[in-house]
């Protein structure tokens, strides 16, 4: 059975050409985590979630510890 080898994480900062606003809140950047995940048998998967305004990089802190006591290569 294939394991994870490797996880990878990109931030994507997604700026509107407009000021986003809604009824409680306004936004300058849709801030988007991007993962790569590569698995022994060479396979890759890639997931995305996204925030506005702040706490993307949340996903990369918190995920971090989960990869790293596997002993999966986080870049």
């Amino acid at each position: 059975m294939a394991h994870i080898i490797r996880a990878e994480l990109n931030m994507v900062n997604l700026a509107p050409k407009v000021r986003r606003t809604d009824a409680i809140q306004s936004f300058v950047s849709q801030e988007t985590p991007i993962l790569t995940l590569t698995d022994s048998d060479g396979a890759q998967g890639i997931g995305y979630t996204y925030t506005i305004g702040s706490g993307g990089s949340a996903a990369g802190v918190l995920g971090q510890p989960r990869f790293q006591t596997r002993g999966t290569a986080v870049g």
